[in-house]
């Protein structure tokens, strides 16, 4: 029978599974997956490779932490997030949304949801070399919101 001690090989050391890290990782693979089935869900070929970009950049941050690489390039793909943002959200939007018209839009929501979480899960490890992902989560949650707005055609 095998054994698990709860332990894990984290950047070449072996470290309990209970560390903060791992509440950040599981985040980014959670919302992953969450993109994922808004892809799955999504009509829309450009929504589908946005997606599936998006997708990409969170496997990519995840790779990084665990490699204990530098997430500095996040700072540039926030900026051009906050661009994305810019031309598609909606300033005469007054009302609180609440996703379910739709199934990708839905997905959008939780997907924003679960981007918060990792966000919050970046910020409570307190360290210095994260803060380009914590600005990327920030702007990914927002463009999400977006997306979900405009998928359900309040835009």
């Amino acid at each position: 029978m095998l054994k698990d001690h709860s332990y894990t090989c984290f950047q070449g050391v072996k470290v309990k599974k209970s560390e903060k890290i791992f509440d950040l990782l599981g985040e980014l693979d959670k919302l992953n997956t969450v993109l994922g089935i808004a892809r799955a869900f999504s009509r829309k070929k450009t929504l589908k490779n946005k997606l599936f970009l998006l997708q990409q950049e969170i496997l990519q941050a995840g790779s990084l932490i665990n490699l204990n690489k530098d997430l500095g390039e996040f700072r540039e793909k926030a900026i051009l997030l906050e661009k994305e943002i810019e031309k598609i959200k909606d300033p005469s939007l007054k009302e609180f949304v609440k996703p379910g018209r739709n199934k990708t839009e839905a997905f959008l929501h939780f997907a924003r949801v679960v981007c918060r979480e990792a966000e919050r899960k970046a910020v409570a490890l307190k360290r210095k070399q994260y803060l380009p992902l914590i600005e990327y989560l920030n702007r990914l949650s927002l463009l999400l919101f977006w997306l979900g707005v405009k998928e359900r055609g309040l835009k």
